[in-house]
């Protein structure tokens, strides 16, 4: 799926942000204990955030009224 490697301490979060990556253009979840490391950072250019600030960011684009 990638070309370089995933370096995530929880294993159970793995395959979770990994689908998300290659199907996804946003992974939106208020799981702060286990996806709180990438949230904002991202993961691979994936955007990790919550789903209030992923409304924000939408509605300042011009994306939501």
């Amino acid at each position: 799926m990638f070309d370089w490697p995933v370096v995530f301490p929880a294993t159970k979060d793995r395959p979770v942000l990994s689908t998300a990556a290659a199907t996804a253009d946003v992974r939106l979840t208020l799981d702060h204990a286990n996806f709180g490391s990438v949230m904002g950072a991202g993961f691979y250019g994936l955007p990790v955030m919550k789903p209030g600030d992923f409304l924000r960011r939408e509605r300042a684009a011009g994306r939501l009224v």
